[in-house]
């Protein structure tokens, strides 16, 4: 099995439009793990984990309360 090559790739934050390094080492990593390239640079993918962790309401939404509330009407318990 050929091993690909990686190298240092220049992105630019979805968030605070800041330039970062994407690196070489790091990219084996995500594709290992079968993750995507990320959009955003480290500091914000930090801050949009303690949103999200911290329950901000311009964070990703808790998807399996929102559908539980959806099928169930609270009216009949």
């Amino acid at each position: 099995m050929d091993e690909q090559e990686y190298f240092d790739k220049s992105l630019t934050c979805k968030d605070c439009k800041q330039e970062f390094v994407f690196e070489a080492g790091e990219q084996r990593f995500y594709e290992l793990k079968g993750y995507s390239t990320p959009i955003r640079c480290p500091d914000c993918r930090k801050k949009k984990k303690l949103e999200r962790e911290n329950g901000n309401a311009n964070a990703r939404p808790d998807f399996k309360e929102n559908r539980r509330d959806q099928w169930h009407d609270k009216s009949i318990y």
